[in-house]
């Protein structure tokens, strides 16, 4: 099992024309265990709970602070 961390920085826009197809904006984040940057979309349905994306480098989880209502 992977671990899970939380991301060092992160940033995304508020809208995107792809949250009509169950997206989120691209969401820019600096991993919590190796530091590299990466830059995902996650689906609208899973961020309930948090955001949850995994780095491409290490493979580590990292946690978001965002919560859609």
């Amino acid at each position: 099992m992977a671990n899970k961390v939380k991301c060092r920085k992160f940033q995304c826009w508020t809208m995107s024309i792809t949250q009509l197809f169950g997206r989120t904006p691209k969401i820019e984040f600096i991993c919590g265990e190796c530091g590299k940057y990466n830059a995902k979309r996650a689906y609208t349905d899973n961020c309930y709970n948090g955001v949850e994306l995994t780095c491409d480098s290490c493979g580590t989880i990292n946690e978001l602070p965002i919560h859609m209502r």
